[in-house]
C-alpha cells in the first residue's frame, strides 16, 4: 500500500518537503497499426510512457523561493520550471516486500486557492523527466 505521507521530495539532494495527500499518474501511449487481417477493427501497438505527480497541501504562509542555499520550494508558485529528485516508498505487507520508486520530475504548475473563510491549499503537478525506477 502506498501512503501520501510516503513521498519525499528533494532538490539537489536536500528534502524539502513530504505529501500527505497525491495522485501517481501513470500512461502509455498506443499507436494505431494497419491490420493485414481485419479491416473492421484497429489495432494498437504500445509506445512511450511518461508519468507526473499531483500533490496537495495545507498553506501555511507563502514560503520563500528558496529555502536556504539553492533548494526551490515546490509549494511557491515562483519555483515552477524547477526540477526535484522524487521518492516514493510502498511499506511491506505480509509477505510483501517493501517497493521504492523514485525518478525525477519538473514542477509544471504550482495551484493556491484561498477563499475567506477556509484554510487555504494548494496543488503542485510535477511532470516525470526520464523514468520512474
Amino acid at each position: 500500500m502506498v501512503l501520501g505521507n510516503r513521498i519525499i521530495i528533494k532538490s539537489n539532494g536536500t528534502t524539502i518537503a513530504a505529501s500527505k495527500s497525491n495522485e501517481i499518474h501513470t500512461e502509455c501511449e498506443v499507436i494505431e497499426i494497419a491490420s493485414l487481417t481485419n479491416a473492421q477493427w484497429r489495432e494498437f501497438i504500445t509506445g512511450r510512457k511518461q508519468w507526473s505527480l499531483n500533490l496537495t497541501f495545507l498553506v501555511t504562509a507563502l514560503k520563500p523561493a528558496n529555502i536556504g542555499t539553492n533548494v526551490p520550494d515546490p509549494r511557491n508558485p515562483l519555483s515552477i520550471g524547477s526540477t526535484y529528485t522524487i521518492v516514493i516508498q510502498q511499506n511491506a505487507q505480509g509477505t510483501e516486500q517493501a517497493i521504492t520508486l523514485s525518478g525525477t520530475a519538473i514542477c509544471r504548475d504550482c495551484r493556491i486557492t484561498s477563499t475567506v473563510g477556509n484554510l487555504s491549499n494548494g496543488t503542485i503537478i510535477l511532470q516525470g523527466t526520464g523514468a520512474l525506477t
